[in-house]
């Protein structure tokens, strides 16, 4: 049995992160859990057992975007911490192999940002630097 997290950019309350088991015995997926998120989320990264999440800048009540880290529980998830660095939002994300930092960018805006990690908690940016051609 493996288990797969996808993000889903499903309407109302069909946003958010899915955790789906597969059988690869009769090939068939089966939804375990779904966490609703305040903000679409984009892109995910598993470290261990915690899953991070950028989400898309999409919800004006929230002030959108941002970052999430999950702490996977049998499979299960529950959201250790939200973080949102005044609305960015991020297409892709990496995470240092000792785990104390999250490293994050933005392809269409040419933007990176690093962001420090503790107990798996985003706790505050580093640094953030917008790239601007020549």
């Amino acid at each position: 049995m493996k288990t797969i997290y996808v993000s889903s950019y499903g309407l109302g309350s069909k946003k958010g992160i899915y955790t789906i088991s597969f059988d690869e015995q009769t090939q068939k997926l089966k939804k375990i859990q779904q966490i609703e998120t305040i903000d679409y989320p984009s892109y995910i990264i598993k470290k261990d057992d915690i899953l991070f999440a950028a989400y898309k800048n999409a919800n004006p009540t929230y002030n959108g975007g941002g970052l999430g880290s999950f702490l996977i529980d049998h499979h299960n998830l529950h959201l250790n911490n939200n973080y949102n660095p005044s609305g960015r939002s991020y297409t892709h994300l990496c995470v240092s192999q000792d785990l104390r930092y999250i490293f994050a960018a933005n392809y269409h805006v040419g933007s990176t940002a690093s962001y420090e990690l503790e107990n798996s908690s985003i706790i505050k940016k580093l640094s953030a630097v917008r790239h601007k051609g020549i």
